[in-house]
């Protein structure tokens, strides 16, 4: 996977610069631990290179199957947005940041296949659910048979003498 989702710098003129690259299911085969494991996705960057510094503006737009947190059922989940990387050429020494890469001077290439996992990460919702009416119906109305049962009625009265006192 490592040239499949390399920049080569060498030879790029200090200039706006266009990239795109697919990403499908061996993107994701190749990430290990990781939560996504199929998708189809296109990733397209615009990377400004100046003499100092490179600045790749990120552009994502596809489908990822992730697990439903309701239901837990795959499911495509759309996906769309930008992110931005800033790299800047410095000594080995010094140390990146959230919001800089720091690559050696001279470098001649650059993997970019971890941030467009991040990036792919970032644009993924906080709560992932099935759109409407799509669940697994059998767990959700086994969640809410749970969900009535376990309550209390009347509260726990381990708390009652705590209220009096109130």
């Amino acid at each position: 996977m490592g040239d499949k989702y390399t920049i080569k710098l060498s030879g790029l003129s200090l200039d706006t610069h266009q990239f795109e690259f697919a990403v499908a299911d061996d993107f994701f085969d190749s990430i290990e631990f990781g939560e996504i494991r199929k998708g189809n996705l296109s990733v397209k960057i615009d990377m400004i290179k100046e003499e100092s510094m490179l600045v790749l503006d990120f552009e994502i737009s596809g489908t990822v199957n992730i697990m439903c947190d309701r239901c837990s059922e795959l499911y495509d989940q759309d996906i769309k947005g930008q992110n931005q990387l800033i790299v800047k050429f410095g000594e080995v020494a010094q140390k990146n940041t959230d919001d800089v890469l720091v690559l050696p001077r001279g470098e001649s290439e650059m993997s970019i296949t971890l941030y467009i996992y991040e990036f792919i990460h970032l644009l993924l919702p906080q709560k992932r659910v099935h759109p409407d009416g799509d669940c697994n119906q059998e767990v959700v109305d086994r969640l809410n048979e749970l969900n009535t049962t376990s309550k209390f009625k009347g509260g726990d009265p381990r708390w009652n003498a705590l209220k009096e006192v109130l």
